[in-house]
Order: C-alpha cells, then structure tokens, then sequence
C-alpha cells in the first residue's frame, strides 16, 4: 500500500465516532452524527430543527412542587415521599422507600384505570360543563394498545390523588408516610413505564410516525398538571416538536384522536403563555401557523375555557406582541397599528350573537361567559402592551379599574351556577392582577372565589392563581411580569 492510500485510510479512521444510543430522531433519520447534547443537540440547533429523542433519555419524574399554603394531615389518603430517583439498575427509588415487583399484572390495573375514566371522569366532566365538549377528554383508553398502559394507569392514579387530597381538605403537597408510598410508587413506576415506551419507540429502526409517542407524551403531562408540577411543560414542548415533525400541516390532517390530545394542549399552552414572561415561552407552540392553531383549537370547547374562539385569537395576537416587543421586532407606528387593530376586534365581538362550530347552549349564563372574556382580554391586552397612543378620555389606571370593576360585577352574576366556576380560572387570574389597586375586601374576594374553585378537584390550580396574587399584592409591584413570573397550567 502507498504512503497517500495510508494516509487517507488514517483520516477515514480518525473520522469515525462510536455510534451513540442516545443520539436524537431527527439526526438518525438525516442520518447524521448527533453529539446527544440536551435538550437539543448542536446540529438541530444550528438549523433550528426540532430535536426530537434526547428529551426523554435520563428522565426522572418530578414530584409534586410544594406550596406556601396552610395544609391539614391527611387521615389516610396517599403521600407522596419527599424525593424520588431512578437507581442504576432501573429501580426507581422514592425517599428511602424501594418498589416491590408488582404483584397483580399491569393489564389488570389497565382494566381498572379504564373504567374509572370512563364510569367516574367522563361522566363528571360532562356534568359540571355548561358548554358539553363533543369528546370529553383526552385519555386514551384503546385495549389493544400495550405501549400505553402505563400512560393511562399513571393518569388515573394521579387523578385518585387530586380527588384524595381535596377530599381530605390539603393540597397535592409531598409527606413522609410509610404506610401510604405504596400508591405513589406504582405511580412512579407507570411513568418510567412510559417513559420506557417512549424512549423504545424513538430508538427504534423503523423511522416512520409512531403516534404512540404522542399518546405517552400527552400522558405525562397530564399526569404533571394533575400534580402540578412545572415539567408539563417539558412533554408540552416535546409533544408539539414531534407533532410539527409528522405533521406539516395541521389543517384537516389530524383524526379524532389526535385532534382531542392537540386540542387541550394547545389551549392549555396558549393561555400558560399569558402567565408568564416572553422569555419563557414555548418555541414548540410558535412552529405552528396561527391559522393552523386556531382550526384545531376552534373545532371544540375546552372543558376548563369556554372562550369564544374569536377572543382566543385576539389572546394569540397580545401574546405574539408581547412576544416582539420583548425581542424588539416592532416599534413605532406600527406597533401603534396593531395595538389599535386589537383592541378594535375585541371590542367589535358582540356575545349576544356568538356562535362555533359546535353547539352553543342558548342560555343566559353562555352570554355572559362571552362577555366575560371579552372584558378579561381587553384588560389582558390593556395590562400587557403599550397603550400609550390609545384614544381614550381617561387615565390607563382609571381604565383598567373600571373595566375590572365591570368584570367582577359580571362573576358575581353567574357565580351561583356551578357550571360557570371551573371556566373562571384565567378571567379571575386576570381581575386579580388589577386588584393590586383594589380594596383589601375586593382582594378577599377573588380568594374566596379561588378557594371556592379549588374544591373541584380537576380544578385545583386555582389556588397556584391565589398563591402568586397574594405574593404580588404583597409585593406592592404593578407589572404583569412581575405578577406571572413562571409558567404554570392556569387551566386544565
């Protein structure tokens, strides 16, 4: 062999990288080297790819966040122990306690979980709804699917806790009990479950969708917005990468399924951008075209925000001002022009005369539900954006009171329908950050009504809303900003 065959034999050698097991999906189906840096890798970086495998490799279920909020013991229901970890050898280990092998199979809590969907959470959902959403909710409960067991068990389980917890007047808060880890274990056993599941199907040769991923996904995070924990995110932003990588139009492409699962997400995205500072957003969220977001979460009422989907358009576009002015990609004039197109179309929605795709019950209190939350996104809007140029024959302070002294009178008026109060989430996260000038007594109030929501277990974030209001009134701050510092699941 000659001495420049040597050398460029050397160099093809020295190129070459032992293949790693953690490399991200969209480089092996670009088939190129990943350099499995998380959460995203330096070539889907550099060209803005979504970096889709890596996000779930290593990961450990979060316990629950704990609150600064007075809590009473238990009496029995189930504890979660103060720490978790996934051990070497695939043993998850909580605190000092250790998983027993399971002894009943896991299709028999499958059974189980299934039912309890279908004979308790389905049925109370579509009871407490004043607007019945056409599929109820987004589990998954097909018997021939094994891969998504876990998912489902570990849905129902936390679910049990929320109820347990409200039920026995606390919070979802982590304890030291022995005698109650057991429910907490299986539960952390079914969300390495899934996450096993996940990370099997990404690593697998075929390179074609599995749309399991997306269902395993969707299960985690309801399973962390049930616990409330700030990870929900994490599967947001992940479930919203695949689905742009199967999907490159949304547009009358997803089924029946899917369609429900992207649904709540992207409800449940949209309105936690509200809540929180630009710099946090989601980039997932923003790879879909605003005509693309609103044609899937315009085909359905979502059980915890029945806003028209006029006004939830007007949410998207102070969100993505917001979003510019932040990174300083629109000034003057025409910021000035959007600002003022607006709050025109908000105040051109009349709801007397709204009207979906699917059914509006004709009754007074979806009236004032719509009036509710055309009052909630012109002070969302006033409270966020530039208002400096805005024609108006009073001082912004003077504005934003009035308009939630008129929001308040308008809660006041539905409140003793029950199915009104679990859609009140974001207009009473919205009225209380104007409340900051209120009265103490007004101030007691939108608590009270907070409280009131809490007691609902699938509506239990409202006293995460109470939390950071009080916090803020306390501060003596005004910001929106400095109100919402952290994105949290304001509805679900």
């Amino acid at each position: 062999m000659s001495t420049d065959q040597e050398t460029t034999l050397n160099r093809k050698q020295s190129r070459r990288v032992p293949k790693g097991k953690l490399g991200c999906m969209t480089c092996r189906r670009r088939k190129v080297k990943c350099d499995e840096t998380k959460p995203i890798c330096k070539r889907c970086g550099l060209l803005q790819l979504p970096c889709i495998g890596s996000l779930y490799a290593g990961c450990t279920p979060s316990p629950p966040v704990s609150h600064n909020i007075p809590t009473v013991s238990l009496q029995g229901a189930e504890c979660l122990p103060s720490s978790g970890s996934i051990s070497r050898d695939g043993l998850i280990q909580i605190s000092q306690y250790v998983m027993l092998k399971e002894v009943l199979p896991k299709e028999w809590h499958f059974v189980e979980s299934r039912q309890f969907i279908r004979s308790v959470i389905q049925p109370y959902l579509m009871k407490t709804q004043l607007i019945p959403n056409a599929t109820s909710i987004g589990y998954s409960t097909d018997p021939k699917s094994p891969a998504k067991m876990d998912g489902l068990i570990a849905c129902t389980l936390a679910l049990r806790v929320a109820i347990a917890s409200v039920q026995n007047g606390n919070r979802i808060k982590p304890c030291r009990n022995p005698s109650n880890s057991h429910i907490w274990n299986r539960l952390y056993r079914h969300i390495n479950g899934a996450i096993e599941s996940i990370n099997h199907a990404l690593a697998a040769e075929d390179s074609g969708p599995d749309f399991t991923i997306l269902e395993n996904i969707n299960s985690l995070r309801q399973v962390e917005i049930v616990l409330q924990s700030h990870t929900w995110r994490s599967h947001s932003e992940a479930y919203l990468q695949l689905l742009r990588m199967y999907f490159t139009n949304l547009l009358g492409t997803l089924s029946t399924r899917y369609a429900t699962n992207t649904h709540d997400l992207m409800f449940e995205v949209i309105m936690s951008e509200t809540v929180s500072p630009p710099k946090t957003h989601l980039a997932g969220i923003s790879r879909f075209s605003r005509a693309e977001i609103l044609s899937v979460v315009s085909s359905n009422c979502h059980p915890g925000l029945p806003c028209p989907s006029t006004l939830l358009q007007e949410i998207l576009a102070v969100t993505e001002l917001r979003q510019r002015i932040a990174a300083a990609t629109i000034t003057g004039r025409s910021l000035d022009a959007e600002i003022m197109a607006v709050f025109r179309r908000i105040e051109a929605f009349v709801p007397e005369t709204w009207t979906e795709s699917y059914p509006i019950p004709d009754v007074l209190e979806t009236r004032r539900l719509a009036q509710i939350f055309k009052e909630s996104v012109a002070l969302y809007a006033l409270a966020t954006l530039p208002t400096d140029t805005l024609p108006t024959m009073m001082p912004l302070q003077l504005l934003i009171d009035k308009k939630r002294d008129n929001l308040c009178t308008l809660i006041d008026s539905i409140w003793a329908n029950r199915k009104c109060r679990v859609s009140l989430n974001w207009p009473l996260a919205v009225v209380g950050y104007a409340m900051a000038t209120g009265s103490a007594v007004q101030q007691r109030r939108i608590c009270t009504f907070l409280d009131n929501i809490a007691m609902d277990p699938l509506i239990n974030h409202s006293l995460m809303i109470k939390e950071r209001l009080v916090r803020f009134w306390a501060s003596g701050k005004k910001a929106w900003d400095e109100c919402w510092q952290d994105g949290f699941a304001v509805i679900y």
